[in-house]
C-alpha cells in the first residue's frame, strides 16, 4: 500500500477519473484495479526489434553458458546468484555478468567461471544472448524486466525467481524453471537442473509469448481499445 494519506487520496483521483486505466505489469494492473476501484488493462512494455552485427564476445562454446543482465544491486539479487555459483562446486560452466552498480565489487570474488564485464552495449547483450545456453534473473523484486522479454525473443530459456510476474509467466509458457526467492540453494539447484537436463519445449511457448510483446502487436491493441471507447461514447 501506499504509505502517504495525501499522496494515495490524489493518486487515487486522478485514476478513477482516467477514460483508461493500463499497467505494464500483470500484477500491477490488479493493484491498480484495486486503489482505482475501474478495470485496468495489462499492456506489455517493448522496444522496436534491432538487428546488431555479430560481433565476438569470447565465449567458450565447450560449456554451458549462463547469461545475466542487470544492475549490480540487492534487489537484482546478483549476490544470490555468486552464492549459488560457489555452492555447485562445478565447473562445466561460465556465468556472465553484464552490468554494474553498487555490488561490482563482487568481482573481487575472483571465481574462475564467473566473468564480470561491466556496463556493455545493447549491441554486446545482444551477442551474448545468441551465444548463451540460458539466461537467470534472480530478482529479489521484479514486474516483467526487459531481460525477459529479451530473452523470449532470443528463444533462450530463463531461470527465474517467483516474484512479480515472472514465475506465472514462465510458468504458463513453460520458459523455463522458477525458483524460490532470495534462496542461492534453490538457485543452486535450478541451475544445476539446467545444466544436466536443459530444458526441452521451451520454443513453443516462447514463440507465442513473444507475439504478446511485439511492439506492433501492443501498438495495434492499444489503438484497438481506444478506438472502441471511443465508439461507445460517441454512441
Amino acid at each position: 500500500g501506499i504509505k502517504y494519506p495525501v499522496i494515495s487520496n490524489i493518486l487515487r483521483k486522478v485514476l478513477r477519473n482516467a477514460d483508461y486505466l493500463f499497467a505494464d505489469g500483470i500484477d500491477l494492473s490488479r493493484g491498480v484495479k484495486r486503489i482505482a476501484g475501474k478495470e485496468c488493462m495489462f499492456l506489455p512494455s517493448a522496444k522496436a526489434d534491432v538487428k546488431y552485427k555479430k560481433i565476438n564476445v569470447n565465449i567458450d562454446a565447450k560449456k554451458k553458458n549462463i547469461l545475466f543482465v542487470g544492475r549490480l544491486d540487492k534487489v537484482k539479487g546478483i549476490d544470490v546468484l555468486v552464492d549459488a555459483v560457489k555452492l555447485t562446486k562445478r565447473k562445466d560452466f561460465n556465468l556472465y555478468v553484464l552490468g554494474g552498480g553498487p555490488l561490482g565489487s563482487l568481482k573481487n570474488e575472483k571465481l574462475n567461471n564467473v566473468f564480470f564485464k561491466g556496463f556493455v552495449s545493447q549491441e554486446v547483450v545482444s551477442n551474448y544472448l545468441g551465444k548463451c545456453d540460458f539466461v537467470v534473473i534472480p530478482s529479489r523484486n521484479e514486474s516483467i524486466p526487459l531481460v525477459l522479454v529479451e530473452a523470449i525473443k532470443a528463444k533462450k530459456p530463463v531461470i527465474v525467481t517467483d516474484v512479480g510476474d515472472m514465475g506465472y509467466l514462465v510458468s504458463k509458457y513453460n520458459l523455463g524453471e522458477v525458483v524460490k526467492p532470495n534462496s542461492a540453494v534453490a538457485l543452486k539447484n535450478g541451475i544445476e537442473e539446467f545444466l544436466d537436463e536443459g530444458k526441452k519445449g521451451y520454443k513453443k511457448g516462447m514463440s507465442n509469448l513473444a507475439k504478446e510483446f511485439d511492439l506492433r502487436s501492443i501498438v495495434k491493441k492499444f489503438e484497438a481499445i481506444v478506438k472502441k471507447r471511443i465508439f461507445i461514447k460517441k454512441a
